[in-house]
């Protein structure tokens, strides 16, 4: 059965280690709150923006001329050829000879 040792290092914490865990978690909280204040004149900031380019594009995008769609055409050519499968794992499966294909 394992057993447990604990390590002691010392006696109590004395002033100078508290007030180190102190501002370390004071630079911590600092930070967080800087980037929360952060974010939040970023959202400030971005959300006006964001909406005035909305309503702009709403309101200006039949100003702008744009191409017809394309129609596909008519007279589409139709390419016949013969093709082969290049997958190895694919099982070799050969074409018939031409003279026995059905022509309609």
């Amino acid at each position: 059965m394992a057993q447990v040792r604990f390590i002691h290092l010392g006696g109590t914490p004395g002033p100078g280690t508290r007030l180190v865990a102190f501002l370390i978690l004071a630079l911590v909280l600092a930070v967080i709150v800087a980037i929360a204040i952060l974010a939040l004149g970023l959202f400030i900031v971005v959300t006006p923006v964001v909406l005035v380019a909305g309503l702009a594009y709403y309101v200006f995008r039949k100003i702008v001329p744009r191409s017809a769609p394309r129609q596909p055409t008519a007279g589409m050519d139709i390419i016949e050829g013969e093709f082969r499968v290049v997958d190895p794992d694919a099982p070799a499966i050969s074409a018939p000879p031409r003279d026995q294909m059905e022509r309609p």
